[in-house]
C-alpha cells in the first residue's frame, strides 16, 4: 500500500479520458464527475492494431473521475480511490495528567554547619543523608547553614529513548473518487488503445511498464500510518520544602530551609541562643510541567482491493 504519489510530475488528481481529456479533483475538496467531455472513446475508433503493445497481464481501460458514466459498450467498474490528502499525526506522549510521583521521592542532605558566621556547609552530614518524604528524626544537633539538593522530576510514563508512540487522526483525510472502464468488446478495447493517452490497468500494486509513466494507484479506502515522535522530553516544576523541629517525631517549634542545592542558612535560627534540632520533615509536590514531542508526518497510503492504473504521458 503505497501513497499514489508517483504521477510521472503530472498534475495531481489529474483523470484521463477520451482524447487526453482531464478532469480534476481539487486537493483536500470533494471529487468532482466528470463532466460530459471526459469521457470513454466511441467503439471502433481504432485500427486493428491498437493493443498490439500492451504488456502481458494488463488491460486496456478508460480512467474517469468521480462516479462518470463508462458509455455504451463498456463495463463499469467499482467507483474506487486514489491521491489521499490530509490525516495528521500526534504524539501519545503528549497531554498526560500529572502523577505525584513524578517528584522525587528523596532529598539529599549532603553538608551542614554549626558555625553561625559561616555558610561553608564542609562538615559531613552524620547519619543518613538522604530523607524520604514525611517525618524523619534526627541526631540532636544544632544546625546554622543546610544544603539540601533537590532531585530532578522523574516521569513515569510518556518517553522512551527520546520518543513517543504516535497517534493518529484521520478526520480531515480525503481522496480522489474515480471509475475505471473496461470492456470485452474488440472494437471498443481497440478504441482505448488508439487514446494519445491510453491507459492499462492490472490488480495489485505494480510498477509501471515502459511507455506508460504516469501512475495511478487505486484501492477502495485510505488510511495513514505514523511513526514514533521524536525529541520526547518531560519538564516539571515541583514545589519542595524541608522543615526542621526541635523535636522528635516532627514537634515542637520549626524553621524552614531553601532547597535550592545551595548552602543556606537555616530561617528561625537564632545565632545568639541556637535551638537544637531533632526532626526533620520533607515534602514534594507537583505544580506544573509535562511531555512535548515532534510528530512524524503522516505516511499516506490508498487500502483494500489495489489496483494500478498507469497512462502514456
Amino acid at each position: 500500500m503505497r501513497d499514489d504519489a508517483n504521477n510521472g510530475g503530472r498534475d495531481a488528481g489529474a483523470i484521463r479520458g477520451a482524447d487526453g481529456a482531464v478532469g480534476s479533483v481539487p486537493d483536500g475538496g470533494e471529487p468532482k464527475d466528470a463532466g460530459p467531455d471526459v469521457t470513454t472513446p466511441v467503439c471502433g475508433s481504432g485500427n486493428a492494431n491498437a493493443c498490439d503493445g500492451i504488456p502481458s497481464g494488463w488491460e486496456p481501460v478508460g480512467y474517469l473521475p468521480g462516479s462518470a458514466n463508462c458509455g455504451t459498450g463498456y463495463d463499469a467498474g467499482p467507483t474506487m480511490v486514489t491521491d489521499p490528502t490530509g490525516g495528521s499525526c500526534g504524539c501519545d506522549c503528549r497531554g498526560k495528567s500529572p502523577q505525584e510521583n513524578q517528584c522525587p521521592g528523596n532529598i539529599r542532605m549532603s553538608r551542614w554547619d554549626g558555625d553561625p558566621y559561616t555558610a561553608a556547609c564542609t562538615s559531613d552530614f552524620t547519619g543518613n543523608d538522604e530523607f524520604s518524604q514525611g517525618c524523619s528524626d534526627l541526631q540532636p544537633r544544632t544546625i546554622h547553614h543546610f544544603r539540601a539538593i533537590p532531585q530532578p522530576a522523574n516521569p513515569v510514563f510518556g518517553c522512551s529513548n527520546g520518543s513517543c508512540s504516535g497517534s493518529k487522526d484521520t478526520s480531515t483525510l480525503t481522496t480522489a473518487t474515480v471509475r475505471i472502464c473496461t470492456s470485452a468488446v474488440s472494437e471498443c478495447r481497440l478504441a482505448l488503445c488508439a487514446q494519445p493517452h491510453a491507459c492499462i490497468v492490472r490488480d495489485g500494486d505494480r510498477s509501471c511498464p515502459s511507455g506508460y509513466t504516469e501512475k495511478h494507484l487505486l484501492g477502495t479506502g485510505a488510511d495513514i500510518t505514523c511513526g514514533n515522535c521524536t525529541g520526547c522530553s518531560y519538564s516539571a516544576t515541583c514545589s519542595t520544602s524541608v522543615k526542621l523541629y526541635t523535636g522528635n517525631n516532627c514537634t515542637g517549634t520549626n524553621d524552614s530551609v531553601d532547597v535550592d542545592g545551595g548552602c543556606n542558612p537555616v530561617i528561625g535560627q537564632d545565632a545568639s541562643s541556637p535551638k537544637t534540632y531533632q526532626a526533620l520533615y520533607y515534602e514534594n509536590k507537583f505544580q506544573t510541567g509535562g511531555y512535548d514531542a515532534s510528530a512524524a508526518a503522516p505516511v499516506r497510503s490508498v487500502t483494500g482491493a489495489l489496483r494500478t492504473v498507469c497512462c502514456k504521458p
